[in-house]
């Protein structure tokens, strides 16, 4: 009797959450968080040859390491000073380039990432999902606040219009843009399907054609989210992505930063395993919203994050129980 119900319940489990590992959302956000790591982990190599490498201060040539620069210039003080030195900096501030092309741009990648992948999804018949990356591009643009607040050089707070605020284009921008690319993908891709289009004629090239065909679907979808940004600025005076980090990111990853979460992830992720279900594809979007920002945001310094996939990855994983 408790076989037949055990059997039951795994059957029901099993059949709940192969609908949920075999979503289209879900697996769309999981190919655009496994493409946009690939980026990362060259930048977090990067951080590592920096930090541990090329810093005059660091485990290598600091005192509170191997103490090579005393022992090349006699004093840690004539160290910092010397040409060697300056060439180790110089050095730092190259491999920082690699951290501006992937890790500070992450919230692009997941734009262009989940616009392709969802297109190709949802849309099946889109022969042209890049198309729709161009465009939810476009229109995450369009929500970022262009304004920077800075110092001048007597101290005093002074805001800068025209600039883009690069914050948002790094970790805090990552929730607007799926919400951003996910409406592209909808609008434009249903626009398309009831032809509301341009009509090239035959004799037209198909490239250009196609080209031609996208723009009333573009227009209405930028003008979406023109409007969109209008009326946040103009009677808010803020922006989507303000807004949406104000109201959905943080207490996300505040729920992610609690020790339940990480209890709840790690229990759950070996009895799926055992269920037959493999735990990343239930977990694995979760984590890009959540965890792997805390990683990122941990390997760039502006934070301390106990929890992240970094910390799943050495407890359960590293024990086998989700490998």
């Amino acid at each position: 009797m408790a076989s037949e119900k055990l059997n039951k319940f795994q059957m029901k489990l099993t059949k709940i959450m192969g609908k949920i590992a075999g979503n289209k959302l879900l697996l769309s956000l999981r190919d655009t968080f496994i493409m946009a790591a690939a980026p990362l982990m060259i930048a977090g190599f990067a951080i590592m040859i920096s930090s541990v490498f090329l810093d005059p201060t660091g485990i290598i040539f600091g005192n509170s390491g191997l103490h090579l620069g005393s022992l090349i210039s006699g004093s840690e003080k004539a160290f910092l000073v010397s040409d060697f030195a300056e060439g180790l900096r110089t050095l730092q501030g190259y491999f920082n380039l690699f951290i501006n092309g992937t890790m500070a741009i992450n919230a692009l990648l997941v734009v262009a990432g989940f616009a392709f992948f969802g297109s190709r999804r949802f849309f099946p018949k889109n022969k042209e999902p890049i198309v729709v990356t161009f465009y939810a591009l476009a229109a995450f643009f369009i929500t970022l606040p262009w304004t920077v607040t800075t110092l001048d050089t007597k101290g005093n707070e002074v805001t800068i219009n025209g600039i883009v605020n690069s914050n948002f284009i790094g970790q805090q921008g990552i929730f607007t843009g799926l919400i951003v690319s996910g409406i592209t993908i909808y609008v434009f891709n249903k626009l398309i399907q009831k032809n509301v289009t341009f009509k090239m004629p035959d004799t037209v090239p198909p490239a250009v054609a196609k080209s031609f065909e996208s723009l009333v679907p573009g227009v209405v979808t930028l003008a979406i989210f023109v409007i969109v940004a209008g009326v946040l600025n103009g009677v808010f005076d803020t922006s989507l992505p303000e807004a949406l980090l104000w109201l959905l990111q943080k207490p996300a990853l505040a729920v992610a930063a609690t020790p339940l979460f990480a209890v709840v992830a790690i229990v759950s992720t070996p009895i799926l395993q055992w269920f037959g279900i493999h735990g990343t594809s239930v977990w694995g979007p979760i984590f890009g919203l959540t965890w792997n920002i805390n990683d990122n945001e941990n390997i760039m310094g502006t934070a301390q994050h106990l929890y992240s996939t970094l910390f799943m990855n050495f407890t359960v994983v590293s024990s086998g129980a989700a490998a």
